[in-house]
């Protein structure tokens, strides 16, 4: 029984990640944010040790809760834990010698001790008997080396290579070892040696039973022996890195690649766990109840050891249209009645949607969605398990959600059109052995002829020339209305049966697919068309309005060689036309002079020809600027002062004395008028006054004042009148600094006016 690609769906839904016993089943993973290299179990799984490639240790319970963690700064190659949770061992990639490689940590995180145990190489792994009275080490020194509690050696072995994996047994009577010499070893207490055996290729995991009585190497196979060193089976082609058995054999568990496997003692596959990436380290309990794996991905993986299931999810149909419904529906295997599962839609924007349904008494369940968007959505089922059941995902299962496709065609004429849709499922395709054909049935009205002139697909080359997978299919077809036929609305539906042909004898023929084409035709006499026009907002005065825009027909070729009409309405409401031509494209431009500044608008229109109705576009407005730069002289320096105005500029003046600067300001009665004024500050500066027609404004009411560092920026707003205004500008400091008196006694008068006006609207409220 296979649980495959649990892992991915539980990491994106966040159901079992970190929640152990839902509804019965244990399940969690923990993200130590770094490749997990070794991990070991205690028995019963109270405690799970894990070590990371960075460095990092971590100690967690059985609930997957994090007890603590340390940094031991090289790469941690192996971990251990007794039997009775109090003793953990872990060795270190470490090149000084005389720096500590191996670590004994109590329960509570404190060292026990450390030493350099492996003089000038480095340890590949270690191992502490369920007891805790021995520890083994396997190293680059091409040795096993077999030690007590307190880290004294007691022998040492070479092999004919590194000794990249070691066990030792539940009271430390047998060692079992694995090197890259090919062998695996299996000595005693004392040092000798029990037996060996040449699995023809290297050697990376290696496990005894807790009782001694049963050893399983993996490399490039897994093998298994018995205590006395006798084949029992073994498994070729496995490609794994670490392996860990139970009490008397019952359970292998194996890291394959990116699956955590477990067998039973014959070698059968009970399950396996896909977990997407490299699983580096596997640990299993003495009872065989919970599994532990560490992998490349960085996360520790707990499983507990039940009885497998499965689930299935399937869609009532691959395709249907916009506004329709759609039913999922599957069973779990082994039958479980009155329980959750959980269906993970994905929409074609990315967009994760879980819904809830119960099985029924048949075990089976049903969900009925209607979607919201079209495209290619997916769905997979997925359920949490039970006390005495593993829960399990089903792969994911596509469906398209179509929307009619609407067209117009003018009456006596043919148009052609294209479609693109994907196929619900990756097909593979060799252009070397295969052809992709269809068989078509056509339901249309009598005064429409749908003819499918083409159909091709395409497909990604994994090796070129040998075809690859199927990424879309392509139709071509041609409608067209006959001449007589009544304006309106007409619907044709196109099936396509999509099968794989072989080309070679028999030529067998394998049904892939039906795609349903639904097209809406707006029969007219004439193309209803319109207009999209654009320009930038703003123009300087003596810069050209740069307008474009297209014709757009509703069907039929791109309206070309036509005359549009542009209406440009100045401030005035005074218009001027132009005329400009449509490119092949149904595109046309124009750039217009405006000789006045203000609120200017412009629209584009067209009469129309045998085939079109002419339209007009939206009018869209546009503001035409005075841009001017000021050039003052003070104390033979050099300033400019910069107005932008929708208005007239004109009459400026600066007059130093009194440390002023001056303009007026004009435009059509009754419109809306702005000017920013821009004074350097390295000219004027203080407290600043500005008044229009000798009345002063109110800050943050009638203008704004800001500084950027160099400029002091004034934007001043007003409705214009018949006749300009004068607009003054006064500060209290010019460069070289002095106070202009002028100024300060003016400050001073309206200061003594702001107050006259409160007192007055006091007075006033009083009454």
């Amino acid at each position: 029984m296979t649980l495959a690609s649990v892992f991915l769906l539980l990491a994106a839904l966040g159901i079992f990640v970190n929640i152990p016993g839902v509804s019965g089943w244990t399940f969690w993973k923990y993200n130590t944010d770094n490749a997990v290299s070794s991990v070991a179990v205690s028995l019963g799984g109270n405690y799970t040790v894990a070590g990371t490639e960075n460095g990092n240790l971590f100690l967690l319970n059985k609930q997957g809760t994090l007890i603590w963690s340390k940094s031991l700064g090289n790469e941690i190659v192996g971990v251990s834990i007794s039997g009775d949770d109090n003793r953990i061992l872990v060795g270190v990639s470490e090149y000084s010698t005389g720096e500590p490689d191996v670590f004994l940590f109590d329960k509570n995180g404190d060292i026990i001790w450390e030493k350099d145990l492996i003089d000038s190489s480095r340890p590949c792994d270690v191992s502490i008997s369920q007891n805790g009275n021995y520890i083994a080490t396997g190293d680059t020194g091409y040795k096993v080396r077999f030690f007590n509690s307190s880290g004294d050696q007691l022998w040492a072995k070479g092999l004919g290579d590194w000794a990249t994996s070691v066990s030792v047994s539940s009271a430390g009577d047998h060692i079992a070892a694995g090197s890259w010499d090919n062998n695996v070893y299996f000595f005693n207490r004392s040092g000798g040696q029990l037996w060996s055996y040449n699995t023809t290729h290297s050697v990376y995991g290696v496990s005894t039973s807790p009782e001694g009585g049963y050893v399983a190497s993996v490399g490039s196979d897994i093998f298994f022996f018995d205590g006395g060193g006798h084949q029992l089976w073994n498994i070729t082609s496995y490609f794994g890195e670490d392996i860990s058995v139970s009490a008397n054999g019952n359970y292998v568990a194996a890291g394959d690649g990116g699956k955590i496997t477990l067998l039973n003692k014959t070698g059968g596959e009970l399950w396996n766990w896909d977990v997407g990436s490299n699983v580096n380290s596997v640990a299993i309990t003495s009872d065989g109840k919970f599994v532990v794996g560490g992998a490349e991905d960085g996360f520790v993986y707990f499983i507990e050891n039940l009885q497998p299931s499965s689930i299935t999810c399937e869609v009532s149909d691959w395709q249907i249209y916009f506004g329709e419904s759609i039913t999922v529906s599957g069973t779990i295997d082994p039958t479980h009645i009155g329980v959750g599962v959980t269906l993970t839609y994905t929409d074609p924007a990315d967009t994760v949607l879980n819904r809830t349904v119960t099985t029924t008494g048949d075990g089976n369940y049903s969900d009925t969605l209607t979607p919201n968007l079209d495209g290619m959505w997916s769905v997979l089922a997925s359920w949490l398990g039970d006390a005495d059941t593993m829960g399990a995902v089903s792969s994911e299962v596509r469906f398209l959600v179509s929307t009619v496709t609407d067209v117009t065609v003018k009456i006596g004429r043919n148009q052609t059109f294209f479609n693109v849709f994907q196929p619900s499922t990756d097909y593979h395709y060799s252009p070397m052995f295969e052809d992709i054909v269809w068989d078509e049935n056509i339901t249309s009205p009598a005064d429409i002829n749908f003819t499918t002139v083409e159909g091709k697909f395409t497909y990604y080359e994994t090796i070129p020339g040998l075809g690859g997978t199927i990424t879309s299919y392509n139709i071509t077809y041609n409608i067209g209305v006959l001449e007589g036929t009544t304006e309106g609305i007409y619907e044709v539906t196109a099936y396509y049966d999509i099968t794989s042909q072989s080309t070679f004898w028999p030529y067998p023929i394998t049904f892939l697919f039906r795609y349903e084409l639904r097209c809406r035709i707006n029969a007219v006499v004439k193309y209803e068309t319109s207009i999209d026009l654009s320009l930038p907002p703003q123009v300087k005065l003596g810069e050209e309005a740069a307008v474009s825009g297209t014709i757009v027909p509703t069907g039929g070729p791109p309206v070309a060689g036509v005359n549009v009409t542009l209406s440009y309405t100045k401030p005035d409401e005074s218009v001027v036309n132009r005329t400009a031509v449509t490119e092949t494209d149904g595109s046309f431009q124009d750039a217009y002079m405006p000789d006045v500044p203000g609120t200017w608008s412009v629209k584009a229109s067209w009469t129309g020809d045998e085939d079109h109705n002419g339209t007009e576009s939206l009018q869209v407005q546009f503001s035409v600027l005075t841009d001017l730069m000021h050039q003052v002289t003070w104390d033979t320096d050099v300033y400019f002062i910069r107005t932008l105005s929708n208005s007239t500029v004109s009459n400026f003046f600066f007059t130093g004395s009194v440390i002023q600067i001056g303009f007026n300001v004009s435009g059509l009665p009754d419109t809306g008028g702005f000017c920013n004024v821009t004074i350097p500050s390295n000219l004027l500066w203080g407290e600043f006054a500005v008044f229009l027609d000798g009345s002063p404004l109110t800050p943050d009411v009638n203008y704004t004042q800001t500084h950027n560092g160099t400029h002091y920026l004034f934007y001043i707003n007003y409705i214009h009148r018949d006749g300009p205004y004068e607009i003054e500008i006064f500060a209290t400091q010019i460069i070289p600094e002095f106070p202009s008196v002028a100024i300060l006694s003016l400050l001073m008068v309206l200061s003594l006016v702001t107050v006259a006006l409160a007192k007055e609207k006091t007075s006033r409220k009083n009454k």
